[in-house]
């Protein structure tokens, strides 16, 4: 495996910020949106790194009946 790049963060920053953005909607997202909206394969780990985010109260996740997981993300209050 390579070493990552300064470049390489740059691109972590804006897939991340996409995430937040498709996120931010408080709606259910599939993996494969999250993923499209990151520009990367590793799109979910960008969701998983919002959690961290002092906005991001909560990120929850469900199994639909189709057997795939959609994500929801949700803001405390006075950042809504």
């Amino acid at each position: 495996m390579s070493e990552l790049k300064t470049e390489d963060f740059v691109d972590f920053d804006k897939a991340e910020k996409a995430v937040f953005n498709l996120m931010k909607d408080g709606n259910w997202h599939t993996a494969s949106e999250i993923i499209n909206t990151s520009g990367q394969r590793e799109g979910l780990r960008r969701m998983r790194t919002l959690r961290q985010n002092p906005v991001v109260k909560e990120i929850a996740k469900k199994r639909t009946d189709k057997r795939e997981w959609i994500y929801k993300m949700e803001l405390y209050p006075e950042f809504v």
